[in-house]
């Protein structure tokens, strides 16, 4: 992973179900390596572009104007061979049974 690189934003169901949800006062959020906050909702699904890192797993974006702490279990890698894999492996655990 390097600046510049583009990568898919994962789905809020997506991160709920491998993460859970937690709460700070009136803030619901994911707890990611960094926090994914409801408002940040809006990139789900979305290509973003790394414009720098913060901490080694933790960075930030250019589509937020550097905004929100995104982190590698927030995203995932662009291309059709990255989403067939992950196709092929959800079919084959629904196939066992």
């Amino acid at each position: 992973m390097k600046v510049g690189q583009k990568y898919k934003v994962r789905s809020w169901d997506d991160m709920k179900r491998e993460f859970g949800i937690a709460q700070t006062g009136d803030e619901i959020y994911i707890p990611c390596l960094a926090f994914f906050v409801k408002d940040m909702c809006r990139f789900c699904g979305t290509t973003i572009t790394v414009s720098y890192f913060i901490y080694d797993n933790v960075f930030r974006i250019e589509e937020d104007n550097g905004r929100y702490m995104w982190s590698t279990d927030m995203i995932t890698p662009l291309g059709d061979l990255y989403e067939a894999i992950q196709s092929r492996r959800h079919s084959s655990d629904s196939s066992m049974g």
